[in-house]
């Protein structure tokens, strides 16, 4: 994996000390481009994932359509004005590994790509079906694929690279009451689920990181829901380690629940905002603690962010409060009283 190394945690009981013992075994050379990367198809990497499955094809449908077959890649090449030269520096970075598919930000680091070809190739991908996030020094993964053929760790992963070196893109799929998460490693194509921040990663900047900006409310009664989402008109939140929500005073986790599904109210939302706009951050999660607290790096000044509450079963009108760009007034700690919620339907209408 490109600037990364993952280690395999292998846990031992120790029966004589009725003590566990973590080691780490790590796997040879990952920290260059190309080496253990998952040579594979989709659907044989999707199928290793410990998803229900019945979401599988669509996991299969999400990643083909945001990523690019490697022999679409090649041709894209050959189909553009780049002069030979360029042509041959595209299809030398793709001939550096033997992935079957590549994810956009593979190419990230290659400034010198012709502009035509990599305007071609972004046309190909639905960046609307993923999340994009980088990993953290720490992050850990229940179960990760590797290798070619594909196969799967049988013990968890933990990344031992540095921060925001290896971009992922996060999938999320429900099938009716069942959802699951599968995490693209782009540098690497292997996938992974049951990603957890790293303690340190989103704990440390909370303390070091002054340009945070959260935000905190009161939910009414555990086992309800929040449905959040950002309205923009600038593109989405860039990566920070700012990004973050904790519930009561637990530990801080990365932002969890994406929810491609969810429809905001854009009516009234586009009235609160002041014109047309997009959501491209969607996310809904059941409440585990009354008091919540969603962190933003101050890039979240120039967007709106709206929450909503509603019931488990998602069924009963629910509570919406927004605030728009002119209201966060350069605020790192922002209050949601409790008297600011108003009542809207589920279908849109504010009462």
């Amino acid at each position: 994996m490109r600037y990364a190394k993952f280690a395999i945690l292998i846990t031992a009981v120790i029966l004589a000390t009725a003590s566990t013992a973590i080691a780490r075994e790590g796997y040879k050379d990952w920290s260059r481009v190309g080496e253990n990367p998952v040579c594979d198809s989709v659907e044989r990497s999707v199928d290793l994932m410990q998803v229900p499955a019945a979401l599988k094809p669509e996991f299969v449908k999400k990643i083909k359509a945001s990523t690019i077959e490697r022999q679409v890649v090649l041709t894209t090449i050959d189909s553009t004005s780049a002069s030979p030269d360029d042509k041959a520096l595209a299809k030398g970075i793709v001939s550096q590994t033997c992935f079957k598919f590549f994810a956009l930000e593979y190419f990230r680091d290659s400034r010198k790509l012709h502009p035509e070809i990599m305007r071609l190739l972004e046309a190909k991908v639905d960046k609307s079906l993923y999340t994009l996030a980088w990993l953290k020094k720490g992050d850990t993964f229940d179960r990760m694929t590797f290798g070619s053929p594909a196969r799967v760790t049988s013990t968890p992963v933990i990344y031992t690279g540095p921060d925001d070196a290896c971009p992922i893109h996060i999938y999320t799929v429900k099938v009716g009451n069942v959802e699951g998460r599968v995490v693209l490693c782009t540098d690497c194509d292997n996938l992974g689920h049951g990603w957890k921040r790293g303690p340190l990663s989103v704990e440390a900047d909370a303390k070091s990181k002054g340009d945070c900006v959260e935000v905190s409310f009161n939910t009414r009664v555990v086992g309800e829901k929040v449905r959040w989402g950002v309205g923009t008109s600038e593109g989405p939140l860039p990566p920070s380690e700012c990004n973050a929500q904790r519930q009561g005073a637990k530990p801080w986790t990365a932002w969890w629940g994406e929810c491609d599904i969810c429809i905001p109210p854009f009516e009234y939302l586009e009235t609160r905002f002041g014109g047309a706009m997009q959501v491209l951050h969607r996310y809904l999660y059941p409440v585990k603690e009354t008091r919540q607290t969603l962190r933003f790096s101050t890039a979240v000044w120039s967007r709106l962010l709206y929450l909503c509450l509603e019931s488990a079963d998602g069924r009963q009108t629910t509570r919406i409060v927004s605030v728009a760009p002119k209201e966060w007034q350069g605020r790192h700690r922002l209050e949601i009283q409790d008297s600011q919620w108003a009542w809207i339907e589920k279908h849109g209408v504010v009462k």
